[in-house]
């Protein structure tokens, strides 16, 4: 059998090469061809209704009293943010390539360093970089017409993304090891895998004992909250 799947293997690969719009890519296109997203206007914006519900407008209070000055974003911040940006990942509403938008960067850096400085200078983040291009991914075999049958994606412009990871370093500078160690969501080396694990061994610490001869068990309780959907409906704002 191993040797079979050998032969095969190597048989497709030559016919690859030999022939690179033929029969396997033809197989290929057909699987990338069945996620079909909904193109009818009225479901797709009866989707989007469901899955991003109206907000009530907010209006932000911006305090204009004498502040500690921001220390502008230096070249090395920049870069730093700029090498974290993966040159496949998806472009957002502007469909800049990564890799076309670092080479900018890399090119004229003092160009988005007066961006983005003048962004923390006057307390505010661009609305065009909040902006999300939504594409919609189906989930196995279920019903297209039902909102949560739908996976979705939304991409962001990766020029607001630099902004934010320059933030983020900063902020996680000042924070330091101040932060909770139960603490897991966005915390760099953690995961919800970790929260998990924790859960499984408190409980089976817990229930270590026995009840009898001193009462050395005891009980656990674990409160589980469905948060359906909580990262696409939670308002989210800015504070700087």
């Amino acid at each position: 059998i191993g040797d079979s799947k050998k032969r095969c293997w190597i048989e497709l690969i030559d016919e690859v090469n030999n022939d690179p719009w033929g029969r396997p890519y033809k197989v290929r296109l057909s699987k990338l061809n069945s996620y079909q997203q909904p193109t009818c206007p009225d479901q797709l914006e009866r989707i989007v209704k469901v899955l991003f519900p109206t907000q009530e407008p907010f209006e932000y209070h911006v305090e204009h009293e004498e502040k500690e000055m921001i220390p502008p974003i230096t070249h090395k911040e920049l870069m730093q943010a700029c090498r974290r940006v993966g040159n496949s990942k998806a472009p957002g509403m502007d469909h800049i390539p990564n890799i076309a938008l670092k080479t900018a960067i890399e090119t004229a850096p003092q160009m988005f360093l007066d961006i983005d400085n003048r962004c923390l200078a006057e307390g505010i983040f661009p609305k065009r970089w909040t902006r999300q291009r939504l594409a919609l991914l189906p989930k196995g075999s279920k019903p297209p017409d039902d909102p949560s049958s739908w996976c979705l994606l939304c991409m962001l412009d990766t020029a607001g993304k630099i902004l934010e990871r320059v933030i983020q370093s900063r902020v996680e500078a000042a924070i330091g090891n101040s932060l909770e160690d139960n603490r897991y969501g966005f915390r760099k080396g953690l995961s919800t895998i970790d929260a998990i694990n924790q859960v499984v061994n408190t409980s089976k610490v817990a229930i270590a004992g026995t009840r009898w001869k001193g009462r050395t068990k005891e009980y656990c309780l674990l409160a589980a909250l469905d948060a359906n959907k909580i990262l696409i409906n939670f308002y989210f704002f800015f504070y700087y």
